[in-house]
């Protein structure tokens, strides 16, 4: 079964991307851990489980993520 985005959910995802590699770009998390954050989403994606995915793009992820930015700030 194909995972079907709808303009919503590509918003989201822009909105996801954004929020991790800024996160990088500004040092708050390293590398590895930008990569594994994109790794989970892609694998996801990739085994077409939609249920990880569309809780990717849920606002409260954001701020799990948020969280674990926090976390690594010197």
């Amino acid at each position: 079964m194909t995972i079907s985005l709808s303009s919503s959910d590509h918003q989201k995802l822009d909105r996801m991307l954004d929020t991790i590699l800024m996160a990088h770009a500004q040092g708050k998390i390293s590398l590895s851990d930008a990569r594994s954050a994109l790794a989970h989403f892609v694998g996801a994606a990739m085994t077409q489980n939609e249920g990880e995915v569309r809780s990717w793009l849920k606002p409260e992820t954001f701020g799990e993520f948020e969280d674990l930015i926090d976390a690594h700030r010197p």
